[in-house]
């Protein structure tokens, strides 16, 4: 695995974990969404509960969730442990806005103030500094 890579993972993580958060959502959705009838009509005798249940389904998809998130954001604050070991701050705030940020190249350079082709410079030497810390 390279450094691009191994830092790109903390991108991977981030969208996994805004999946994640609209599984729940849609989790919970589903388990506010069961109703009891109240036309007066009773089709079936039945000692389930069914709401009861779909809420004890989503609090344990939610755990789930909750734990899985959690494993994420240890490996995310991994990536931003060894950004903080570059020596360079330059090297490191390119680094941060690309890898943790998730901005473009064009949005870097407009921040670092600097032309676009010598972000790429930077990301270059930023990714031989971090190949020394990773590996």
């Amino acid at each position: 695995m390279t450094a691009k890579e191994w830092l790109g993972r903390a991108w991977e993580i981030d969208k996994e974990i805004r999946a994640l958060k609209r599984e729940a959502l849609a989790a919970k959705d589903l388990a506010l969404s069961i109703t009891a009838r109240f036309d007066g009509e009773k089709v079936q005798t039945s000692k389930e509960n069914y709401a009861e249940n779909a809420m004890v389904r989503y609090l344990d998809y939610s755990d789930r969730i909750a734990r899985r998130t959690e494993e994420l954001f240890a490996v995310k604050i991994e990536a931003y442990e060894m950004i903080l070991q570059v020596d360079s701050r330059e090297l490191r705030t390119l680094l941060s806005l690309r890898y943790l940020s998730y901005l473009t190249w064009e949005q870097i350079a407009e921040e670092m103030e600097v032309d676009v082709r010598h972000v790429y410079r930077l990301h270059k030497a930023a990714l031989l500094e971090a190949e020394l810390l990773i590996f």
